[in-house]
């Protein structure tokens, strides 16, 4: 097992100039495409190995395309989030319709919307014919844009739920069709990514309400409030307006690159990073956030009232009282974070910052937004250290869960030699989840993390 992670570390260390390579290529190419967000407000800006680590919503961008999960960017409309992510696939992977397609939500969206049908063949009575071989790239591409994601009509919804499953997913036509999303890797191993577009309020006619399922379907959650155009940006685009007597921000220069290539070598290395075997740890104290040893099975109760059960609680500080106010992540969510802190931690290795593994620090850095609308936090919480801001609860919660996490990590560690879990070896166990928290099956660390609530702070 520790063989396995030495060969994954200098397997990256070893070909750290080819990827440097293609991390530079794929960045000039989409640098040429979206100028007009050189300066907008950074999305992450921490310090990590004594360096700054900046990133604005194109890093973000490149590096959920590495991890190749999907992206949701919602809020206002007007900050050119189309433009940018249809820039942004043209510089990654070519023209429209060829690798990657785009489609703008309406009433009647319906499977048959990404079907050119042959009607020649259906007119002879073969329907699958008409549907085979005709598929719409962006189905069958390595990537897709879905704009006004929230006019999606319910009957299409579930349609689009299985394509957003993920690359190798199967979506089924007439006929008796089916089809594989997303391309193949080269390696047997398919890819895909799509970004979806959704604007928010009262103002926005013609809109569904979006449910949970959809938003399970999303690894990277970004408002658009977090990623504005700066204040040079912003006076570029009224200067193009004032010239081009248009918007600048459907007027940018721009390119079709393709940009695949180097693409997939980031992902397979992004995959293969190492994660600290604290990472691991954490996830899986996330994974319990449900617990409480007050309650009488152990678990917070629906309608939970953490003002009553918390008030007497030694549990309850320090680290302004997260503990009653936060809910668990589930599973899926702990793999989405994992994945896109893997691609970070390679992206900012390649800069020349920190080792080539997941650190706590990666994860905290990246939450706000792989858990955004996800990490369930109480209003009351928000309200009282987050200026009734969810986003910036979220990145406030993160840290202070992590900092608590320190705190039981540190008695655990103490325990866990005395402790004989499964009829195996405390040590063992301990030095093994260390090492490799994916080598173990799932009850063995969720046994071990179930006496964390009860460790007195």
């Amino acid at each position: 097992m520790a063989n396995t992670m030495e060969r994954t570390v200098t397997n990256v260390v070893e070909r750290r100039n080819e990827l440097l390579d293609a991390m530079s290529a794929l960045k000039r190419n989409v640098g040429a495409n979206t100028t007009w967000y050189t300066n907008s407000t950074l999305l992450i800006d921490c310090e990590m190995d004594g360096k700054r680590v900046n990133m604005n919503i194109v890093d973000m961008l490149n590096v959920a395309g590495i991890a190749g999960i999907n992206v949701m960017m919602l809020g206002k409309g007007g900050v050119g989030k189309t433009q940018l992510t249809k820039h942004w696939m043209e510089a990654v992977f070519g023209p429209e319709d060829q690798k990657w397609g785009y489609v703008c939500a309406n009433p009647e969206l319906s499977k048959e919307s990404f079907v050119d049908v042959n009607f020649q063949a259906m007119q002879n009575g073969k329907l699958s014919q008409a549907i085979e071989g005709n598929i719409k790239s962006f189905i069958t591409g390595a990537g897709g844009v879905i704009d006004e994601y929230n006019r999606t009509p319910e009957a299409a919804i579930a349609f689009l739920h299985s394509l957003l499953e993920g690359p190798g997913g199967v979506v089924n036509f007439d006929g008796g069709v089916t089809v594989k999303t997303g391309v193949d890797e080269g390696n047997g191993k398919r890819y895909r990514i799509t970004i979806a577009l959704m604007n928010q309020g009262l103002e926005f006619t013609g809109t569904f309400a979006t449910d949970a399922a959809t938003i399970d379907r999303f690894g990277l959650i970004i408002p658009t409030t977090a990623m504005m155009p700066g204040m040079q940006d912003q006076y570029m685009i009224g200067m193009q307006n004032q010239l081009q007597g248009s918007s600048g921000l459907e007027r940018q220069d721009h390119i079709a690159a393709d940009s695949t290539r180097e693409l997939f070598m980031l992902h397979e290395a992004a995959k293969a990073m190492r994660v600290d075997g604290k990472v691991g740890f954490f996830f899986s104290y996330l994974g319990t956030k449900d617990n409480c040893y007050k309650m009488p099975r152990g678990v917070k109760a629906e309608g939970f009232n953490s003002t009553d059960t918390c008030s007497q609680c030694h549990a309850r500080m320090p680290h302004e009282e997260t503990c009653g106010m936060v809910g668990a992540i589930d599973v899926r969510t702990q793999e989405y974070a994992r994945d896109f802190a893997k691609a970070f931690a390679l992206h900012r290795y390649l800069q020349g910052i920190g080792k080539p593994e997941v650190t706590m620090e990666d994860v905290v850095a990246t939450a706000p937004y792989t858990m955004y609308m996800r990490l369930p936090v109480e209003r009351r919480w928000i309200q009282e250290h987050a200026e009734g801001d969810y986003f910036y609860g979220v990145q406030k919660v993160v840290k202070e869960l992590a900092m608590r996490f320190e705190d039981h990590f540190a008695k655990l560690s103490e325990m866990l030699p005395d402790l004989a879990l499964n009829g195996k070896n405390g040590r063992r166990i301990r030095e093994a989840i260390l090492e490799d928290p994916a080598g173990w099956e799932t009850r063995d660390v969720v046994q071990v993390h179930l006496e964390l609530p009860r460790i007195r702070t």
